[in-house]
């Protein structure tokens, strides 16, 4: 045995150790309802983008065109009827008097003319002269969705005198020998042309042009 008291004292176990009570769980809070917001506005975001897409991509087309059909029935030239194109006499500047609904852009050194096509009753035959290589086009558009269906001009069909029927959905007769097809979406349309002017001396000659791409019925 040792002489050292410390030593033979009985070992004292250590006490044991109590964990710390853990600390109550918050309760969640429901997110039922947020949830449900969320939902509400996502759906509501995307009808209303719907709808604008409708209504620019449908709606506003329509309108746009239905401002061009009542200007050129009725405002330019209350004579002037469908099938039966308008011409401007005089470059779109300031105070020419020119109408309007016929400038398409920013550019003036081009003559414009337009009609409204009712492709109801039968093909309509466009005749178009040579125009000794002067730029000028002639689009078609259809107005219940402003998107181009056909064009005729330097770029595309070239300068030379030409005939093309127009016809609208469903026609099923035979293309006559020298014309070319434009084949409309729906029975109403609205051309567009344009003729170029190289200089002030030109606009009456670039006129006399333009005044040469008529719209006539077409007999079998």
């Amino acid at each position: 045995m040792s002489n050292d008291p410390a030593m033979n004292q009985a070992a004292v176990p250590a006490a044991p150790v109590t964990p710390a009570p853990a600390k109550p769980a918050k309760a969640k809070r429901p997110r039922k309802k947020h949830y449900n917001l969320r939902i509400f506005f996502i759906v509501f975001v995307v009808v209303a983008l719907a709808g604008a897409f409708f209504i620019l991509d449908r709606g506003l087309p329509s309108l746009v065109y239905n401002g061009y059909q009542k200007a050129i029935l009725t405002e330019i030239n209350g004579t002037v009827g469908v099938n039966t194109f308008v011409y401007q006499d005089q470059l779109a500047r300031p105070g020419s008097g020119q109408p309007k609904i016929l400038v398409t852009g920013t550019d003036d050194d081009v003559l414009n003319f337009g009609a409204w096509l009712d492709l109801g009753k039968g093909p309509l035959v466009m005749n178009v002269p040579d125009t000794a290589d002067r730029y000028y086009v002639v689009q078609f558009i259809d107005p219940a969705t402003g998107t181009n269906f056909g064009y005729v001009g330097r770029r595309t069909t070239g300068t030379g005198a030409g005939k093309f029927l127009i016809t609208g959905p469903g026609w099923s007769g035979t293309i006559p020998a020298g014309m070319k097809q434009i084949s409309s979406p729906d029975n109403t349309a609205f051309a567009m042309g344009r003729i170029l002017v190289t200089s002030e001396s030109d606009v009456q000659t670039a006129y006399n042009l333009a005044t040469q791409i008529t719209l006539a019925s077409y007999t079998p």
